[in-house]
């Protein structure tokens, strides 16, 4: 099961791969910074309301955690409130295997900074 930061932190890794993958936009290059989860020790992000933002739309939709495919299309849903263009951007660069498969490595990731 997957909780709303481990969701945030993956859809900031697919993003960001999309920035090194070329998608270099002002609107991506300004997100991806109010986003950074690592700027502060703590959990969030460099914007503290992103990560609130997500975290409560999270559980409000699927309770303190969800299967990784149900985290996968919140995310999906979710960046396609905040702008269409990072929801294709994130599509293409996770598809919902592929997220399945990484998401163990940001969780340990996690457990081993907090």
């Amino acid at each position: 099961m997957i909780d709303s930061c481990t969701a945030f932190v993956a859809m900031y890794y697919a993003l960001d791969a999309a920035w090194d993958d070329g998608a270099k936009t002002d609107e991506l290059r300004s997100y991806l910074s109010e986003i950074n989860p690592f700027i502060w020790k703590s959990k969030g992000s460099a914007d503290p309301a992103h990560c609130i933002e997500l975290k409560e739309a999270y559980e409000s939709k699927l309770g303190e955690a969800a299967s990784n495919q149900e985290a996968y299309y919140f995310v999906e849903e979710y960046l396609r409130r905040v702008n269409p263009e990072f929801a294709s951007l994130f599509c293409s660069i996770v598809s919902a295997t592929e997220w399945e498969n990484v998401l163990p490595e940001i969780e340990e990731q996690l457990k081993d900074s907090h």
